[in-house]
């Protein structure tokens, strides 16, 4: 049986496929065609022998095993969620204990290792991991407040370091207590000092009107004096005439001398006035300065003699001075008087202020005694102030008849540091001219015109 050809020629073929909307119809076309063609019994076997191939090939590939395997170093590159997975030391891997596409979680075990460190190494780290969590638990016990630490050893520590921090924090605490009572105190002292300033302007008030008051007193009692002794010299025309009697003269004469001591009181009262003047200017001007020095947190020193243990001096020497008294003053041994130029400087000065028959040698000696002691307490009180602080530096605020000549304060001062490399200056305020004149020797380091 002769089968005749689908497409003879290829114009044939040509409008063959263009019959067919898709191109898949056509190809199986052609395959149909290309069966008829075959021989049944070829086709069949040539499929067989592949299916066999195929299935061979698979067989062979899943039971056979691999003689020769290649090594070959690399590097494992994940596409996603890198996780480095290192080595603290050196060492060999014994097992492996996952596999590839096994799920992991912390604190799995993925390899053993057979560690090269020695046992000694292993004890040392494991003594300081155990030192490390004993410093962790004592540090949280020192944050928390709480008194025990790790161990016996650390309990004792912290225990220790407590103390000590309380140590330090009641000396912190009475040391802040101590400068606030110290604030209070100047505060109070300052208030004070404002109250006293207050008093003495007032003082100085009452010593300028109480001034004035005097010098009227003086020409009053001058006025008087006049009148008293034109009627004695009256009365010593007539009575040499007999014209009056001799007691009316006595009388005069009497009026005369009570005028007299009323002139002297007056005076004395002027001198006095003024005397008044000048202490309570210089008190005005030395609260001043110390409410200036308290204000800067200068250290202010109380130099002077208590004003009750000098008058009692003065009227009844160092003998009479009670036990409590001589607390305020240096010992008697070092109370001297044998300076001679200052002695005849004092002398001058209280004759000056001194009338007629008031004063006496024995009044001297007391009102110098007394001069002496004070500048003698001051100079003890310099001297143990320097004494106590090499570093500073004192200025004194006196009287100018404690620097004049370095009579007074100075000479008393060196004599008790006995120190070469001490230096004092004085410096006179406003001398007048007769101070000026009275020596050839200079009255100060300093004069202030």
């Amino acid at each position: 049986m002769k089968i005749s050809s689908l497409a003879s020629s290829p114009t044939q073929a040509r409008q063959t496929k263009h019959q067919f909307a898709r191109s898949e119809d056509y190809l199986s076309y052609e395959l149909g065609k290309a069966v008829q063609e075959l021989p049944p019994l070829y086709t069949r076997l040539l499929s067989g022998s592949i299916s066999l191939l195929v299935f061979g090939a698979i067989t062979w590939a899943s039971l056979s095993k691999i003689d020769e395997v290649a090594v070959a170093p690399g590097d494992l590159i994940a596409s996603t969620q890198v996780r480095p997975v290192r080595s603290l030391g050196e060492g060999t891997v014994t097992d492996i204990k996952i596999k590839e596409g096994d799920r992991v979680k912390k604190g799995d075990v993925l390899i053993e290792r057979n560690s090269d460190l020695p046992q000694a190494e292993v004890d040392r780290l494991a003594r300081s991991a155990r030192l490390i969590r004993e410093d962790l638990s004592r540090l949280e016990s020192e944050r928390s407040g709480s008194g025990t630490g790790g161990t016996t050893l650390q309990s004792q520590l912290l225990t220790s370091r407590l103390k000590d921090f309380e140590s330090r924090k009641a000396a912190a605490v009475a040391e802040a207590n101590s400068k606030l009572s110290a604030m209070n105190e100047a505060k109070v002292r300052i208030s004070r000092l404002q109250e006293n300033l207050i008093n003495s302007r007032t003082s100085l008030v009452n010593a300028r009107t109480n001034l004035v008051n005097a010098q009227s007193i003086v020409d009053k009692a001058k006025g008087l004096l006049a009148n008293a002794e034109k009627r004695e010299q009256g009365l010593r025309s007539l009575i040499a005439d007999g014209a009056v009697p001799r007691l009316d003269y006595i009388e005069a004469q009497n009026g005369v001398i009570q005028a007299q001591a009323g002139v002297t009181t007056a005076e004395d009262s002027i001198t006095n006035g003024q005397n008044k003047i000048t202490e309570a200017q210089d008190r005005v001007t030395s609260i001043e300065k110390e409410i200036a020095a308290q204000a800067k947190q200068l250290p202010v020193l109380a130099l002077n003699t208590p004003t009750e243990v000098t008058r009692q001096v003065a009227r009844g020497g160092l003998e009479s001075l009670t036990p409590k008294q001589r607390k305020f003053i240096p010992p008697f041994s070092e109370i001297r008087t044998d300076n001679d130029q200052y002695r005849q400087m004092m002398l001058n000065f209280f004759q000056r202020h001194q009338h007629g028959d008031h004063g006496s040698s024995k009044s001297f000696n007391k009102f110098f005694l007394a001069q002496v002691l004070w500048d003698e307490t001051m100079a003890e009180k310099i001297t143990q102030f320097l004494q106590a602080n090499p570093d500073y530096q004192v200025v004194v605020l006196v009287g100018q008849g404690h620097i004049v000549y370095g009579h007074g304060i100075p000479s008393r001062v060196s004599r008790r540091m006995r120190d070469k490399n001490l230096v004092q200056r004085s410096v006179l305020l406003s001398p007048s001219s007769d101070d000026l004149a009275n020596n050839n020797q200079p009255i100060a380091d300093l004069v202030w015109e």
